[in-house]
């Protein structure tokens, strides 16, 4: 599973906007190469590593309480609208993922140059796949922005970041499920994963 949220979605959000996906006014008129930028990776002092939750006694004690965790979290999901049946069909069974506590603050956003991680994603072939996705599926893309007030080409970022636009081969082989349960469970982020 790819924890990839912000940074990268304004990435290709630009990416799509330089190609041409947002509107006439909105583009960038930009010459030559716009991803020149130095390489200076995130200081390791600005890693959150020494929260009170990531100490190896915390996360042990927390891996081991994670059935009644996720048990406790019955009433979130059914406050929002989750049936008992389909809470038990996820949750049954469902055990930590540890590895993913190696991934928290490793993630290419926090550890990579900017320069560095926009170029790992805009791609022309992630960039013509983007306006494939636009045109493909616009009645859906319309219909969001509407509800939603939320602008296509973030969306359609995002998506093609987390899922590299739900091609099987680019999802990784994280469970996401199992993933943000272990995150909601174990560690320092737990209030943002189980909302």
């Amino acid at each position: 599973m790819a924890l990839k949220t912000t940074g990268g979605a304004l990435a290709i959000a630009f990416g799509l906007s330089l190609a041409g996906l947002a509107p006439a006014g909105a583009q960038a008129q930009v010459t030559g190469s716009i991803f020149g930028f130095p390489a200076n990776p995130t200081p390791e002092a600005t890693r959150p590593a020494s929260h009170p939750l990531m100490t190896p006694e915390a996360i042990a004690q927390a891996q081991a309480n994670f059935p009644n965790c996720i048990a406790g979290m019955w009433p979130l999901a059914q406050a929002k609208g989750v049936s008992q049946r389909g809470f038990q069909r996820f949750t049954t069974g469902l055990e930590p993922d540890m590895k993913i506590m190696d991934y928290l603050d490793s993630q290419p956003e926090f550890s990579r140059a900017l320069g560095d991680y926009v170029n790992m994603l805009v791609s022309e072939k992630r960039i013509a796949k983007g306006k494939e996705i636009l045109a493909k599926y616009k009645p859906i893309f319309d219909a969001m922005e509407k509800a939603y007030k939320v602008d296509r080409y973030t969306v359609a970022a995002i998506w093609g970041i987390e899922s590299d636009y739900g091609n099987p081969n680019g999802m990784g082989s994280r469970s996401v499920l199992r993933s943000t349960a272990t995150l909601a469970c174990i560690g320092r982020r737990q209030d943002y994963f189980r909302d």
